[in-house]
This record gives structure tokens, sequence and C-alpha cells, in this order.
């Protein structure tokens, strides 16, 4: 590891996790991962076509989905799987493609219900009121972030924010 240098990180890749297109990236080692951490992410719908797409130019992984031609409407799960994942990431991957395949949209409507409830349950315990509108704006504009940016196990690094907000 060096010291006061910035190295650009890996391009991201397009790959397969079994029958899955993903994209996955990997950042190298550090304090935290000594063996570096990656990241794989896989939009799941099994009524979508999905490829990966060769393009000159930037360093960018990139799929096309194709939806049937009589799609209408649907949904799609986009998965995300860490090094720090049980089993790493693919392993995630693999567990969320499964329940798919096994459940479909009974999954799909399972993982919305529990956002859904989970959600409530957040902000039933961090609602506030004070006079100043602007802090209070502030105040829900900043726990949506962290909502959104957090998981209980885990303190992901501070990209959005500081980890000290």
């Amino acid at each position: 590891m060096q010291a006061g240098k910035s190295t650009p990180l890996p391009a991201p890749e397009t790959d397969r996790v079994d029958d899955q297109y993903v994209i996955r990236q990997q950042f190298y080692p550090d304090l935290s991962f000594k063996d570096g951490f990656k990241y794989v992410l896989a939009p799941i719908n099994p009524h979508i076509d999905i490829t990966p797409v060769d393009m000159p130019g930037p360093d960018e992984a990139r799929l096309h989905l194709i939806p049937q031609d009589d799609a209408l409407n649907g949904w799609l799960i986009t998965a995300m799987g860490t090094s720090t994942d049980e089993g790493g990431a693919e392993a995630e991957i693999r567990r969320v493609a499964r329940s798919i395949s096994d459940k479909g949209a009974d999954a799909v409507e399972a993982w919305a219900q529990d956002s859904i409830h989970s959600a409530e349950s957040f902000w039933r315990r961090s609602s506030v009121s004070v006079d100043d509108q602007m802090m209070e704006q502030t105040w829900y504009e900043t726990l949506h972030a962290r909502r959104c940016a957090f998981r209980p196990d885990v303190i992901a690094p501070g990209l959005a924010m500081p980890s000290t907000v």
C-alpha cells in the first residue's frame, strides 16, 4: 500500500455469475480490506434480455436491458453483492437470483412490503418538528440519505457525506 498517492480504481467489468450478467468493480487493498474489496451489481428479471455492451471510450461497464415486446409494466431487481457478504459477492448474487427463480414476483412483493414496514418504523422513530423549516428539512434529507446508504451491520465509507455526520 502506498501512502500519499491516489491511484485510479481498475475499470469496472462486465462478467457473469452463473447465467446472470453482472458488473464487477474491484477496489485495491487498504487497511480495512487487506485483500481488496469488490462489489458485483446484477439486474435480475427473467423476462428481460440482459446483455453486455462493448462501447469504445471511457472505462465503463454497461449492460443493455431489453424487455419483451409486449411488456407494458413489470419489475427489476438490482442485486448488490460485496466481498463482505456471507460467502462473498457472488454468493449474494446467487442467493437473490435463486429467490427470484423460486418465487418470482412474490419475492419482489415480499421485499417491497419488508421495505415499506422498515421505512414506516424508521420514520416513526425519527420524526421531529422544529420551528426552523430549513433545519427540519435538512434533518429529513440527511436521514433519508443515511437510510439509503447504511445497513445496521455496516459502516459505509463517507462517499456521500462525512462519517461523523
